[in-house]
């Protein structure tokens, strides 16, 4: 698993989150992926959108870019954010 991951995880309101952040996203089977919120749904979140005549898909609020597995969309609590770093790289507390 990338490093990205292994980092110590702060859990913070899904009010703080927003696009540009990394973030670490636990997908339906478990696994964990590191990524970079690329966009906000916010009031779109939770509603069926029609792929086609015989499909449809709950939307989610967040679609993030990762490096595992391409564009994930997902609910809020799948988002869990990154430690932040500071302009030298290193750890915040």
């Amino acid at each position: 698993m990338n490093d990205i991951v292994n980092r110590e995880v702060a859990e913070l309101s899904s009010t703080a989150w927003s696009v540009g952040d990394s973030v670490v996203l636990r997908l339906d089977d478990g696994a964990l992926v590191s990524g970079v919120i690329v966009d906000d749904y916010g009031d779109l979140a939770g509603h069926d959108v029609v792929i086609s005549d015989d499909h449809t898909a709950r939307s989610r609020r967040w679609a993030v870019e990762t490096v595992e597995v391409g564009v994930v969309f997902a609910d809020d609590d799948q988002v869990e954010h990154v430690v932040p770093r500071d302009a030298a790289g290193t750890d915040n507390p």
